[in-house]
């Protein structure tokens, strides 16, 4: 795959469905090599295999952005994951837990994820 982002990394968080997904395949098209981070390990392991599929690279990592210590996590060196960094992207997905947990889950990516003020 080649295109706009050759030799770029794009870490993608909340790409294991809908938007981040799409996100992530956009990336890819355009030649990033692609940190696929989710908290639902099918359906990031899945984003991968789309990736794959296309020609581009990919690598999952599980990631709850609610959880400041797994986004200090993420790779961020060009010997880590999968090379130099360079675009960054974000999307919140539904959580599994019912209608508590979904909001509680919102909110904490929402109040404290890794782009908030």
């Amino acid at each position: 795959m080649a295109g706009r982002l050759d030799g770029k990394v794009a870490l993608v968080t909340g790409s294991g469905s809908g938007i981040g997904r799409a996100s992530a395949l956009a990336f890819a098209r355009e030649g990033a090599k692609v940190v696929v981070a989710d908290v639902v390990v099918g359906g990031g392991q899945e984003t991968v295999r789309l990736i794959q599929a296309a020609g581009g690279e990919g690598l999952f990592v599980k990631t709850d952005v609610s959880r400041a210590a797994e986004v200090e996590a993420l790779p961020r060196d060009p010997d880590e994951g999968l090379g130099r960094g360079g675009q960054g992207a974000g999307a919140s997905g539904p959580s599994t837990g019912g209608a508590a947990s979904a909001g509680a889950g919102v909110l904490a990516v929402g109040a404290r994820g890794p782009r908030s003020p």
